[in-house]
């Protein structure tokens, strides 16, 4: 359970925990120990994927301290872009782009002591368009009977693929019996 307190300075803090059942049996106690220490620079994770297949993508962030937050495309800075939202720890903005690769800059400022983090860029792309099969064999190594295979169990299969796009430089590949439609390799990297 998460439970909002308010501590009047920085400092070390020790708590004591117990539970209590519905039969009203309580629990040993146990201790919470921490400190706060305000000057701690504020940190910003990014949980923006690094490639979406929509035009559609949400910009994500989560801070360790409350912070107001804000994104800019053009200003390294940020400190003038467009406002994440309320003041909070985690952070989204959901945008509309083109294809190709994005970069944004997103800085926040600390509520309690108004000072501002260090600018992180967040690089992303979007790609709308699936790889493009150059070639693909399945042919053997057996002299004259390419088309064969010695094996029940394998398949000896080498393709080339180019997304030009993204410029991703592997693909994940699916294996499907063609006569049944069966999924014999499911989508794998």
């Amino acid at each position: 359970n998460d439970q909002q307190i308010t501590l009047e300075e920085e400092g070390s803090y020790v708590y004591h925990v117990a539970c209590k059942n519905k039969a009203e049996i309580i629990s040993d106690t146990a201790d919470i120990s921490f400190n706060v220490d305000l000057s701690i620079p504020m940190t910003i994770t990014s949980h923006t994927p690094e490639f979406f297949n929509s035009s559609s993508i949400t910009l994500s962030i989560e801070t360790d301290k409350t912070a107001q937050c804000t994104y800019s495309q053009v200003q390294a800075t940020a400190q003038s872009g467009n406002i994440f939202g309320s003041a909070s720890y985690s952070h989204t903005a959901q945008l509309i782009l083109g294809a190709g690769t994005h970069t944004y800059y997103v800085v926040c400022v600390d509520q309690y002591l108004g000072q501002f983090s260090n600018t992180i860029p967040i690089t992303f792309t979007i790609d709308l368009t699936p790889p493009t099969i150059l070639s693909v064999s399945d042919n053997s190594t057996l002299a004259n009977k390419t088309e064969y295979t010695w094996n029940t169990d394998s398949l000896r299969v080498k393709w080339n693929s180019i997304d030009n796009e993204s410029k991703i430089n592997y693909t994940s590949y699916t294996l499907i019996d063609l006569g049944t439609s069966n999924t014999i390799v499911n989508w794998t990297p």
